[in-house]
């Protein structure tokens, strides 16, 4: 009796306080930027592009950090074209979650070296501009980038 609750109250905890599960993004726009990608830059070992709850993730796995800006760039790019904020910004993610506050997305474009599990460098973004009043729009204009070591600068047109 006492492992039965003991059991119950785990899953119980893992329930409230598990981190959401994070999702394929499945459409041809985004199958057709992975194949490019993966075609143009043989340093890149794997990408995902995913949804978690609040952010839409590039996940980059390179075996070195040479072409890193260009992929970046590359990677701002596509997710600011009209397709991908039409088509998988407002048609999947902002579609899904419209009853709250803040409906769209931030946007991360990470890259790890070696171990899939670690983010050596990342760049973020988000629509609003502001974390307390979702009227402060910034349309995705500001964009930082985050090192190994935390350190943090915004990135310069």
């Amino acid at each position: 009796m006492r492992q039965s609750i003991i059991i119950l109250l785990c899953c119980t905890l893992l329930v409230v306080t598990g981190c959401a599960p994070s999702k394929e993004i499945r459409s041809d726009k985004v199958k057709e930027f992975k194949e490019r990608m993966l075609f143009t830059y043989e340093n890149i070992e794997e990408l995902s592009i995913l949804f978690t709850e609040t952010t839409m993730v590039f996940r980059y796995q390179i075996n070195n950090e040479e072409e890193k800006g260009q992929i970046f760039e590359e990677s701002r790019n596509f997710f600011l074209s009209s397709e991908v904020q039409e088509g998988i910004v407002k048609g999947m993610f902002v579609k899904e979650h419209a009853d709250r506050n803040f409906s769209y997305p931030d946007v991360e474009i990470s890259f790890s070296l070696g171990s899939k599990q670690l983010t050596d460098f990342k760049y973020t973004a988000s629509y609003y501009g502001s974390n307390t009043d979702p009227a402060v729009v910034d349309h995705y204009d500001t964009w930082y980038y985050f090192n190994r070591e935390g350190e943090v600068a915004q990135v310069k047109e």
